[in-house]
């Protein structure tokens, strides 16, 4: 994040430590403010949470952290956790006159979760949208995963928050949570997908915190290079808990994954897909032929997609300039669903 716009717009930041005691067990080391008070989003780190249609089921603390295993020689499907919209952990609105927003800036968090396969604390870049408030409504929501070697504040160098901001300002685009996680190594390069990977880290340790934290609805998923592999891969597999999938220059040429957990496979399964689909990569990108065949790839399995080639190389000028069109199909994307998608 430029340091222009933080003195502009003075984005609040709000900051949370946590990790393991010396029994393994996970400890707040500094109150967060959403888990200060008793209610919906008091609920205790390291629960199980799966959100099922009509209800949520939770299952108790995890106190001992899941060793890494190497994913197995055949695929395999991770347990079904059903995600559905609306959150439970969010209150009913009662009927008031709604307010209006004359706030611009995005609220900036940064905390931690207790990892599901990784037994450490990993951290979390977060943007919650102007006059964000809790209990009052619900929120869409992306999950977006940085490229190799950067960290969870990639996107913030892109320029997501800028972008974003103006977006949510202008009206242009929906008030949203934007969930920037730092993918662990070894899973973020030694994994393909499935148990044992970062899909099973994904949607066994972050999603649950991320449900227990804010109320969220109509989630996403994004990614760059090698992070825009892992949005394919987790986005494809699991269509029932991602609405769209986004990947900017994703590092397919690279990716020598087994056909299960390979997003070209997939495309051409057969097996049930994610509503629509967003790809974008540079005219000189060496990432560039490989995503028009997973475009193809998905036009042929019938699905919806939103291709974008813009001027510019495998570098962050190119990733910059595919936040725009990204957010018009974000912006599009949920706009369907209110107006009765889903």
């Amino acid at each position: 994040m430029k340091e222009c716009y933080r003195s502009a717009f003075a984005p609040s930041r709000i900051h949370f430590q946590a990790g393991y005691d010396d029994r393994g067990l996970w400890k707040d080391r500094l109150a967060h403010p959403l888990r200060n008070r008793p209610g919906p989003h008091g609920v205790a780190r390291g629960i199980w949470i799966a959100l099922l249609a009509g209800g949520a089921a939770c299952g108790a603390a995890n106190t001992t952290a899941t060793p890494v295993v190497a994913a197995s020689a055949s695929p395999q499907s991770l347990p079904a956790t059903a995600w559905a919209s609306p959150s439970p952990h969010v209150e009913t609105p009662s009927a008031s006159p709604t307010a209006v927003c004359t706030e611009t800036a995005l609220t900036v968090v940064d905390l931690t979760y207790p990892g599901h396969l990784l037994r450490e604390a990993i951290p979390l870049h977060v943007f919650l949208p102007p006059c964000y408030a809790p209990g009052g409504r619900l929120y869409p929501a992306v999950v977006l995963f940085h490229g190799k070697p950067f960290d969870e504040l990639h996107w913030d160098e892109v320029g997501l928050d800028e972008a974003a901001g103006t977006g949510m300002g202008a009206g242009d685009l929906p008030p949203a949570i934007l969930i920037m996680p730092r993918v662990p190594e070894p899973l973020f390069s030694k994994s393909d997908g499935g148990p044992g990977s970062y899909e099973e880290e994904v949607l066994e340790g972050l999603l649950p915190f991320v449900s227990s934290t804010w109320p969220i609805e109509h989630l996403s998923i994004a990614g760059i290079s090698r992070g825009g592999v892992w949005a394919l891969e987790i986005g494809l597999r699991n269509p029932e808990v991602f609405e769209t999938v986004a990947a900017f220059s994703p590092a397919l040429a690279v990716n020598y994954a087994r056909p299960a957990y390979d997003p070209l496979a997939v495309a051409m399964s057969g097996a049930r897909l994610p509503e629509s689909v967003f790809l974008g990569a540079g005219q000189t990108d060496w990432a560039r032929p490989k995503t028009l065949a997973l475009d193809a790839a998905l036009l042929a399995a019938g699905l919806t997609t939103d291709l974008e080639i813009v001027s510019g190389d495998h570098e962050t000028a190119t990733w910059a300039a595919l936040l725009e069109p990204y957010l018009q199909f974000l912006a599009t994307a949920w706009d369907d669903t209110a107006g009765g998608g889903g």
